[in-house]
């Protein structure tokens, strides 16, 4: 298990990178083996992204925020591809090159060759987002199932905060207030 977060905001809010090192202090349960953030300004957007990490496969390979050989693109990911080696195996034969042996690369190849349709080729449990420096966008997906989780804040048209778990962006929200009907069907059937 891994944390992610991230930050896409307008510039102005100086604290951006003492928040994803909040992020990552608050989910370091879910990865105690190293912990990074990814930060830049982009044009009329500043961008940061936070992980945490459990080191499981290729432990000096895997480590994220993780960047294409590039530059272009930086990925967050917590989860397992569990078809990674053929996904690799397939990549190869269209040219893509890989330094190490993580699922982490492979997941970054997927979408260096496939955009956003990597998702439908990924097998497993993911949460993650990809930042793309010459396009100015950020992807974020989770699985299929909604294993890996993936909680969000918007404020407005200038923050979007997200990470792996819920509390870690409650130092975000200026009046936290329970959505009663939401409360009451998570009790009563663990509706999300």
């Amino acid at each position: 298990m891994c944390g992610i977060g991230g930050l896409l905001q307008q510039p102005g809010i100086s604290e951006g990178q003492e928040v994803l090192h909040k992020i990552n202090h608050l989910q370091k349960k879910r990865g105690p083996d190293e912990a990074d953030v990814f930060w830049e300004a982009a044009g009329d957007w500043q961008i940061g992204l936070a992980h945490t990490r459990l080191q499981v496969i290729d432990p000096q390979g895997g480590r994220q925020p993780f960047r294409s050989r590039d530059g272009r693109f930086t990925l967050v990911f917590n989860g397992e591809i569990y078809n990674y080696i053929e996904l690799a195996d397939e990549l190869r034969g269209l040219g893509s090159y890989f330094e190490g042996h993580s699922d982490t690369e492979v997941h970054l190849n997927a979408y260096c060759q496939w955009g956003p349709d990597c998702v439908l080729r990924l097998r497993g449990m993911f949460a993650f987002a990809i930042w793309d420096r010459k396009e100015k966008t950020l992807f974020a997906a989770r699985d299929r199932l909604g294993i890996k989780p993936f909680h969000y804040y918007l404020k407005g048209d200038e923050l979007l905060a997200f990470s792996s778990e819920l509390k870690a962006l409650i130092p975000l929200i200026l009046k936290p207030k329970v959505n009663l009907a939401l409360a009451r069907d998570f009790i009563a059937w663990n509706l999300l």
